[in-house]
């Protein structure tokens, strides 16, 4: 989740701040290869997140929801020719719906978890 909100967060602040970053030396967050590699770390923690929920709530909207947001993601960060603001505006899209996916795949899990007497909470 909290890849998620920081994958929003810079990709709103990013077309928002980008006449100053060079000014700040900060160019660097601009850059094709780092959305790139940036679009390979959420897959991977969408899956670390999703596959492990889905075994614990069987709930099918939680890991599509999420796909949809890491395809989103993706396709803003490797697809070629995007306009900055069709980019950023995927970006952000993609960013908010994996939030969600997040979101809703804990609230998934605490309604699926059940207590049973050797439970310590």
């Amino acid at each position: 989740m909290i890849v998620s909100i920081a994958c929003v967060a810079h990709c709103v602040a990013v077309p928002l701040a980008l006449g100053l970053l060079p000014a700040l030396g900060l160019s660097f967050l601009a850059n094709d290869a780092l959305h790139q590699v940036l679009a390979v770390v959420v897959l991977l923690v969408a899956v670390l997140a999703f596959v492990p929920g889905y075994r614990v709530h069987h709930s099918r909207r939680v890991p599509l929801l999420g796909a949809v947001g890491v395809v989103m993601l993706g396709g803003a960060a490797f697809a070629p020719g995007l306009s900055v603001t069709l980019e950023s505006a995927a970006t952000a899209l993609g960013g908010s719906v994996l939030v969600a996916a997040h979101v809703l795949n804990h609230r998934a899990i605490a309604r699926a978890h059940v207590h049973s007497p050797a439970c310590s909470h």
